[in-house]
């Protein structure tokens, strides 16, 4: 047994484990990076649906939030009509009303005249 010999042999068997080793690692960076890529389309995945979720959400928000609902169109419509009709009385009744009173202010005139 020559110690060369000896050390060659250590040597082949450090190099076979070594190999082993090699192999081993390798594998395990296959299987990560096949994770990897299965986590990122997860990801992807997660994020398409939060899109959807979100663009969902904000269709329901708009639908909830719209200012009026054609009934409610309606009925405010209605009352603005009501409110122009009130305004146009409340011209034509100002205007009776002033008639009047200067109609009042020229009879007491003509009464106060008479009874003098």
């Amino acid at each position: 047994d020559n110690p060369l010999e000896t050390t060659i042999e250590e040597l082949r068997e450090v190099i076979g484990y070594l190999r082993q080793e090699k192999g081993l690692i390798e594998t395990k960076l296959e299987v990560s990076s096949k994770e990897i890529v299965r986590h990122q389309l997860q990801a992807e995945q997660c994020l398409r649906a939060r899109d959807e979720a979100q663009a969902l959400l904000r269709i329901e928000m708009e639908k909830k939030s719209s200012p009026i609902t054609k009934e409610q169109y309606q009925h405010q419509l209605h009352q603005l009509e009501q409110l122009s009709v009130i305004k146009e009385s409340n011209t034509t009744l100002r205007n009776k009303l002033e008639e009047a009173q200067s109609k009042i202010v020229q009879l007491e005139k003509k009464l106060q005249e008479d009874s003098l």
